[in-house]
């Protein structure tokens, strides 16, 4: 009797799940079951990211022999992206009962859910490109499906960088796959690639990840998306651009020091500039759009050591892992907060104080994932032969600055609700997220990503 394959099973289901409901989309009935269907992709995947890995499913005929699987790269961003399409297709079950067009609205969030799915899984840089290429696209309609003139403007911004990167993507593309001779991962460099190749890939992925001075759609768009489209592009999407960079760039196998101070140097712009912009927010989900920013200027640092100390790179890949499911989760948890709704059950006081647990795990107070995280980069910075010791100061002054961040997002949600955001499933959601990150050792044990020699976790293999 054949057995089955659950792990490949799985696989396919997560690739095929989104492209599925879009084809129902298009020709069934806009049914309730239809709405409560958008879990079952996410669902899917977050079993399947804790599932022994499996072999590598092939697709020749698709573009130029597909590859997808999970390896010890993309299992943490697999982990980070079910969670986040999770929270979001939750509350867009809700929003999509009083959305103005409700088929236009699922039609672009499922298209996007699957091609985020699809580059996370993939194991070749050309399907690599597809995914991000059609995630990217796809979230226009997010952006822009408000249509009024705040959101008309965000897509504007939106959709022309988006363009443009997939435009540097595809001449990265060309330059890194001729110069590894390859296209499936881990892309394998006898020698350096050539440094245009190098920059169009960082610029390209840049765009999506809010690289300084690339981030101007991160925090519209964050702002003009309803509260599904905005759980999906912070807690999900955004994360696509940093794994693109751990895919596409020779890190570990190439010394560069030029790259490595440009990535620590826009780094540390991005995460002080995200938090002087942040604060002078008035909406809290643009202000979380500047606070990603920032974040993810601390998440450079590693990629900039990286090439600064190609031979530590098996050792930081661990530790950035952990910082990328970190961050994920609490800004999915802040995002699904961000309503203003709270539970009509118990003091309105102790909601919000569970609600501000994320805002701490982000600002690293001790025993929480964020405290785990910074030491991580600490960690990082002041390793040998990376030659950023210097940097330590600093890192305690991004904490002042997350910390003023946190204060101004908690103030807005409590004094200054969004209109037209959904009530209660958001504060459920938020709740189910908040046991994720408030603990941080928990969350070390459970993903086995919190230090280098943890066993199961992130590798640099791929």
């Amino acid at each position: 009797m054949a057995t089955v394959d659950l792990p490949r099973l799985m696989l396919l289901m997560v690739l095929i799940l989104p492209w599925l409901m879009l084809s129902l989309t298009a020709v069934a009935r806009f049914a309730p079951w239809l709405r409560r269907a958008l879990v079952m992709a996410p669902a899917i995947g977050l079993v399947l990211a804790f599932l022994p890995p499996a072999g590598q499913f092939e697709m020749p005929g698709l573009l130029l022999g597909s590859r997808f699987g999970v390896d010890g790269v993309n299992r943490v961003f697999l982990v980070v992206t079910a969670l986040a399409w999770l929270a979001a297709s939750v509350l867009a079950a809700s929003y999509l009962l009083a959305a103005a067009r409700p088929r236009r609205f699922l039609t672009c969030f499922v298209l996007a859910m699957g091609g985020n799915f699809a580059l996370v899984l993939s194991q070749d840089a050309v399907s690599f490109f597809t995914g991000f290429a059609v995630m990217s696209l796809a979230a226009y309609g997010l952006v822009n499906h408000r249509g009024d003139t705040a959101s008309t403007y965000a897509g504007r911004v939106y959709i022309v960088l988006a363009i443009a990167g997939e435009v540097l993507l595809f001449a990265a593309l060309i330059g890194l796959v001729h110069s590894a001779g390859q296209i499936q991962f881990p892309l394998d460099f006898d020698a350096p690639p050539p440094d245009w190749a190098i920059a169009c890939a960082v610029l390209g992925f840049g765009v999506k990840a809010g690289m300084l001075p690339l981030q101007m759609s991160i925090p519209l768009s964050y702002g003009a998306a309803p509260l599904a489209g905005g759980v999906a592009l912070a807690g999900a999407m955004l994360n696509a651009g940093l794994l693109g960079w751990l895919r596409w760039l020779p890190l570990g196998s190439v010394e560069a020091s030029a790259w490595g101070l440009i990535f620590t140097g826009a780094g540390l712009l991005g995460a002080a500039w995200g938090v002087v912009q942040g604060v002078r927010q008035s909406s809290p989900t643009a202000l979380l759009g500047y606070s990603s920013i920032s974040q993810v200027g601390l998440m450079m640092l590693f990629i900039g050591a990286g090439f600064l100390a190609p031979d530590q790179w098996p050792l930081f890949l661990p530790l950035l892992g952990y910082f990328v499911l970190h961050h994920a989760c609490a800004k999915t948890a802040l995002f699904c907060a961000s309503s203003g709704q709270v539970p009509a059950v118990g003091p309105r006081w102790l909601w919000w104080a569970v609600f501000s647990l994320p805002g701490l795990a982000l600002i690293g107070v001790p025993l929480s994932s964020g405290y785990l995280a910074k030491a991580g980069l600490l960690e990082v910075v002041t390793a040998p032969g990376v030659g950023l010791a210097t940097l330590a100061p600093w890192l305690t002054l991004a904490t002042a600055g997350t910390t003023v961040l946190m204060a101004r997002w908690l103030y807005l949600v409590i004094y200054a609700p969004q209109p037209g955001t959904p009530p209660a499933p958001a504060p459920w959601v938020a709740l189910v997220l908040v046991v994720l990150v408030a603990v941080g050792p928990l969350v070390a044990m459970l993903f086995g990503v919190a230090v280098p020699a943890t066993q199961g976790g992130l590798s640099a293999a791929g």
